[in-house]
């Protein structure tokens, strides 16, 4: 006589038990208990709610890593590379390790309020931390991989604004004076005097800066090396500093030669040309 199988219709997988059966032609699958009565005991209720049905079979099995890899070849044709590039590290470093051989219908929003107790960083680092996993899972859900979106039941971490203390006037002439005579003089007073980012002014183009109408428009940023656009702005400058920077723009115009588009040279904007260092390659998506 052939030995009963007690296990019948589960499976274990790193430490738990999983049920696993075909309902109404669609797989079904729930994670039980660690304990082996435990989980023979949710079997039988299980089994006893299919034969009831009162049970249907769940989407299709699929862990976050699969999902991932889809997501984010979606995001690469919406996102800037320097956002991809963040995402990818995002999820190479911290969420795939954690999150990644979990099948997505199973994970909760305990669940990610618990990775995000086991992250060792700031508060504003797992918000941001939390950015691509929400993009993921919203993804997820428009696609029917899950019955919801978990991660609208995760919040974010409250976050500390820090105390800002910019440099005085007396300190920003300061520092002109310490570059006075150099190529970076005029890079830094317009940077001073309209608050543009790095980026913004590196890919700032003579036809972006209109005299007549005293203002600077902002449409691009160079971010990489990469020029993109993104959300236009106007940035005004006052009667005061008008003269101030268009002496300014003069004096980059006579330094970097007729016939550039842009503002300011690459080779003046060494800040904007740094490179942080990198971890080494090991992605997986």
């Amino acid at each position: 006589m052939a030995k009963k199988n007690l296990n019948h219709h589960m499976f274990k997988r790193g430490g738990t038990w999983y049920f696993q059966m075909a309902v109404n032609g669609r797989p079904c699958k729930k994670a039980l208990s660690t304990d082996i009565t435990q989980a023979r005991l949710l079997r039988d209720q299980l089994l006893h709610k299919i034969r009831w049905g009162r049970m249907e079979g769940q989407r299709e099995d699929l862990v976050l890593g699969e999902i991932a890899s889809r997501w984010i070849k979606l995001e690469e044709m919406k996102l800037q590379p320097s956002t991809i590039k963040d995402y990818r590290s995002i999820m190479n470093y911290h969420v795939l390790p954690y999150f990644g051989n979990w099948f997505i219908d199973q994970i909760r929003p305990v669940d990610v309020e618990e990775f995000m107790a086991t992250r060792k960083c700031g508060a504003k680092r797992i918000n941001n931390i939390l950015v691509p996993v929400r993009s993921l899972f919203k993804m997820a859900k428009k696609n029917d991989y899950v019955e919801r979106n978990i991660m609208l039941d995760v919040e974010n971490l409250p976050v500390d604004r820090p105390h800002i203390s910019p440099l005085s006037m007396k300190e920003v002439l300061s520092f002109l004076d310490a570059v006075e005579g150099t190529i970076y003089r005029s890079f830094f007073v317009v940077a001073f005097f309209t608050g543009m980012r790095l980026g913004e002014q590196t890919a700032l183009k003579w036809r972006e800066v209109d005299w007549e109408r005293k203002t600077i428009s902002i449409v691009e940023s160079r971010v990489m090396g990469i020029e993109g656009r993104q959300k236009p702005k106007g940035l005004i400058a006052t009667s005061t500093c008008c003269p101030l920077l268009r002496r300014r723009f003069v004096t980059s115009a006579a330094r970097i030669g007729p016939g550039r588009t842009t503002c300011f040279s690459t080779t003046t904007a060494i800040p904007s040309t740094a490179r942080r260092s990198e971890r080494p390659p090991g992605r997986r998506v």
